[in-house]
């Protein structure tokens, strides 16, 4: 069905590109061109009817002669003496234009030369303007590729200096650090080693007390050392401020049970044993 339907357009195609059909069309046209208006017009059918009868075609020698006969005859001409006439005319114009040529000592290019040099010239303008274009696009795009390798590069350079400055504050903070610690260190020991405790007899009998017998409270130390309260809380609180003794444990009745620190046990050896009588 498809290649029916195909085949119908193909032959309609033909006979409606036909220089015959297209001439007879348009000879029809000019010579019924009443018939048209009549027929285009606003009257009624039987007034188009009526008009068309009576003035448009009063008899048949006007029906047959506008509406077939003068129509044939004028594409004839057109067809089969027009062409004729119209080569012997570009021939009188390529003859002359010929002449001028021998006389001017150039020679007139025929319209099939002009038509492919014309031809010739828009491909050429074409394949400039494309060209161009292509280098114009391919410009642009390496432009773009050194834009983003040198975004690329100072990204990466800034990276590589933000990474070594944050390593070099941190090598040096880290440093600064050792060397507070090394200072600490070296101080603490210069300290430690030119502390003197200078120890009273009570302070150290009762350093000796605790130091025995850390289960000891207020009470017992008092008693035991034979110092009364007042004085037996005056001296371990100095003990205390000087980081020798350290509270233990502390009772209902407000007492408490001490030990020696790590201070205090070497303050006590360096000051010498206590020896109760």
């Amino acid at each position: 069905m498809k290649d029916i339907v195909n085949s119908f357009k193909a032959h309609m195609y033909e006979r409606t590109s036909s220089p015959l059909l297209g001439a007879f069309i348009f000879y029809w046209i000019i010579f019924n061109y009443k018939f048209l208006i009549v027929l285009f017009s606003d009257l009624k059918p039987i007034e188009k009817f009526n008009e068309i009868s009576s003035n448009v075609y009063p008899s048949w020698i006007e029906q047959y002669g506008c509406g077939l006969a003068l129509p044939i005859i004028a594409t004839l001409l057109y067809i089969l003496y027009f062409p004729k006439i119209s080569n012997k005319i570009h021939e009188k114009w390529i003859e002359h234009q010929n002449e001028l040529k021998k006389i001017s000592n150039k020679r007139v290019l025929t319209y099939e030369e002009y038509g492919d040099l014309q031809r010739r010239f828009t491909e050429l303008e074409l394949s400039f303007d494309e060209t161009f274009s292509k280098k114009d696009n391919e410009i642009i795009n390496l432009k773009k590729s050194i834009d983003k390798k040198e975004e690329l590069n100072n990204q990466t350079k800034d990276l590589h200096i933000k990474q070594i400055e944050e390593l070099h504050n941190k090598y040096k903070k880290e440093i600064n650090e050792l060397n507070n610690t090394i200072n600490s260190i070296a101080n603490n020991s210069i300290s430690t080693n030119n502390t003197s405790y200078d120890l009273s007899p009570n302070e150290s009998k009762i350093m000796y007390y605790i130091g025995n017998d850390p289960k000891n409270h207020t009470t017992q130390l008092s008693k035991t050392s034979q110092m009364s309260l007042i004085t037996l809380e005056h001296l371990i609180d100095g003990l205390i401020e000087k980081n020798l003794v350290e509270k233990v444990k502390g009772y209902e009745d407000g007492t408490f049970s001490y030990k020696l620190t790590k201070e205090g046990r070497k303050a006590y050896v360096n000051n010498g044993d206590y020896i109760p009588f």
